[in-house]
């Protein structure tokens, strides 16, 4: 088992990896506990989950809004929750916005832990304090900061994702690898069939490296003030092309990085070389070119993005792998570069 400390001005969470999931029996202390969980995780795994009361909901974009949030409010009143009653988010990375977005606004905050049960969720969604749903198709438009106490990563349970699920999750790694860890993205290079099958001695390395970058920006910007924003990496052109495609958010994410190696590029910012590391990485993932056409409406929705200041918008350009920076890109200059690498 290893551990990760983090400690910020909403909280301290202390993130558990490799640990079994009857953990959560220990990590509750007694105290009476809600679960909000993916229905589909409950048919996978419930026979190992510590039994709690529970809400079960269904994970996919579309229901990850402020009307599942009120049926989740409805719930917790006929339970009669009350501020001692700890919320328990079971499942991926939108079953953690949703549960931890109800318990940090339900009756001024409820304490909540987090168990992902999905590599997107263990090496990214589930650590850092953003809580989130979806208004008008747009990502993430209402949120709150608010740090779970306890983060209960059992790795086992990723033996069964799917290929797409696999994928999704990798691609953040590969993200956190460009943002800040250079050994990290070696990694990926060097054990490419481990890392394709989950091999579990690559997930516990790859994993763990993946939140020490992420850990490591949350603690000195919780808010996204400013050095937070490197995370969204990748995030502008792949919330848009989620957006207008409906594709899977992990894959979106994967063209968005592909557009930041090329816009990078374009602006004599990433070489020639590691631009292509990174499109071959991707690559290696089975990452596809943007969809063709509808370029107005990926337009539209960047200028919809919550980055946007005016006319400018705060973009994460690749400068090395292992090192990013944040510039303010005028939103014409984007849009020609949409036209020109989408």
């Amino acid at each position: 088992m290893k551990t990760i400390s983090l400690r910020t001005k909403t909280g301290r969470c202390r993130i558990e990896l490799d640990v079994p999931l009857a953990v959560m029996e220990q990590a509750l202390c007694g105290r009476r506990a809600i679960a909000v969980i993916d229905g589909r995780v409950r048919k996978l795994h419930g026979d190992r989950l510590y039994p709690l009361e529970s809400i079960d909901i269904t994970a996919s974009e579309s229901e990850k809004t402020l009307s599942t949030i009120g049926k989740i409010y409805d719930r917790f009143i006929d339970c009669r929750v009350d501020r001692s009653t700890t919320i328990v988010g079971i499942g991926g990375g939108i079953t953690l916005d949703i549960a931890g977005f109800a318990a940090s606004t339900f009756l001024r905050g409820l304490p909540f832990i987090y168990v992902p049960t999905t590599l997107v969720a263990q090496a990214d969604a589930a650590v850092g304090g953003k809580n989130g749903v979806n208004h008008r198709g747009y990502k993430n438009m209402a949120g709150i900061f608010a740090q779970p106490q306890r983060v209960i990563c059992d790795h086992s349970v990723l033996a069964t994702l799917d290929e797409q699920d696999r994928r999704n999750g990798l691609i953040e790694i590969v993200k956190h690898a460009i943002i800040g860890d250079e050994r990290l993205f070696l990694l990926l290079e060097n054990r490419a069939e481990e890392m394709m099958t989950l091999e579990p001695a690559f997930v516990r390395e790859a994993v763990f490296a993946s939140l020490t970058v992420k850990t490591a920006i949350v603690y000195r910007d919780e808010t996204e003030g400013g050095m937070r924003r490197k995370l969204n990496l990748g995030h502008t052109i792949g919330h848009a092309v989620e957006k207008v495609f409906h594709i899977p958010h992990g894959e979106a994410v994967g063209i968005g990085l592909k557009f930041a190696a090329r816009f990078a590029n374009r602006l004599g910012q990433l070489s020639n070389t590691n631009m292509r590391r990174i499109l071959e990485m991707l690559g290696r993932l089975g990452v596809p070119e943007a969809p063709s056409g509808e370029k107005e409406a990926i337009k539209d929705a960047v200028g919809q993005d919550k980055k946007r200041e005016g006319s400018l918008l705060h973009f994460v350009i690749p400068q090395d792998i292992g090192r990013c920076v944040v510039e303010s890109i005028p939103l014409e200059q984007l849009e020609e570069a949409i036209d020109d690498l989408c």
